[in-house]
């Protein structure tokens, strides 16, 4: 078992205190962590935005089609269904941003991660679809069920 202090590589604090060595370390690597999460919020916000827009573009078409046949909106707008797509994008937003950490944070990366939320969200529903039950069809009752 070694008990001798060993500072990471790169890091030459020469004629500096013993502990300040041990102080840098932790900082460095306290750093790494505070930047991947950086990342990882980036991520999640932007993806949740690449979602929003496209949100946004189904919404404006039902509310089209709904203004046609003067629909109100609680009968056609579901808010449990947008927040889970929003936060289906801030999930591919995430994956994106994990995929792309030592990326520089850029114009294109933060389009990246946008897209990554619009375009993420079909293919994670997909396989939720895919790989979850159909929900039950509603039971009707029919004239011999009623008796």
């Amino acid at each position: 078992m070694n008990i001798f202090y060993e500072p990471r590589q790169g890091i030459a604090l020469q004629g500096q205190p013993f502990y300040l060595e041990i102080l840098m370390d932790i900082i460095g690597d306290t750093m790494e962590i505070a930047v991947a999460i950086l990342y990882i919020v980036l991520g999640v916000i932007l993806g949740a935005v690449g979602q929003g827009a496209r949100a946004v573009i189904g919404i404006k078409k039902a509310a089209d089609e709904a203004a046609a046949t003067e629909k109100k909106i609680d009968e056609w707008f579901d808010w449990k269904r947008f927040l889970f797509s929003i936060v289906i994008g801030a999930i591919a937003g995430c994956l994106a941003a994990i995929l792309l950490l030592e990326a520089p944070v850029n114009q294109e990366l933060m389009l990246g991660l946008v897209a990554a939320g619009y375009a993420g969200t079909d293919f994670i529903e997909g396989l939720i679809s895919k790989y979850t039950p159909a929900p039950a069809p509603p039971c009707i009752p029919t004239s011999s069920q009623e008796k």
